[in-house]
């Protein structure tokens, strides 16, 4: 896709925000851009921010509609396997692939310029 768009843009720099973003690293290392925009809700891991959210008994996804409670999240994601169905948008087996994933650590020696935004 990248390269069926660089022939028509002059493609600086990429962006990728929310549960995207650990979708998107695997992509947006293999385009030559130099700089890459993540937008983040939250720092480190989901698995860290769940157990955060559990001890300060705060809302998960404070930017969803539907709430869903931080132990009630952490006990479905720790199942094996992940059972069907959306959490938001987003299925839960995607969310469980990626919910112990820090995205800084894949792009810890990368060369391009990378910024992350905390959105929420």
């Amino acid at each position: 896709m990248y390269n069926e768009l660089a022939q028509k843009y002059n493609i600086k720099t990429l962006a990728s925000t929310g549960l995207e973003i650990h979708g998107s690293i695997p992509w947006f290392v293999n385009t030559p851009v130099q700089t890459l925009f993540f937008y983040n809700y939250y720092p480190g891991s989901l698995q860290d921010h769940i157990l955060t959210s559990i001890g300060k008994n705060a809302d998960v996804f404070p930017m969803y509609i539907e709430e869903y409670p931080a132990v009630e999240l952490f006990e479905l994601l720790s199942k094996y396997p992940p059972p069907s169905g959306k959490i938001s948008s987003y299925p839960i087996r995607y969310v469980n692939s990626i919910w112990q994933e820090d995205p800084k650590s894949y792009l810890g020696m990368n060369e391009r310029e990378v910024r992350f935004f905390r959105i929420y």
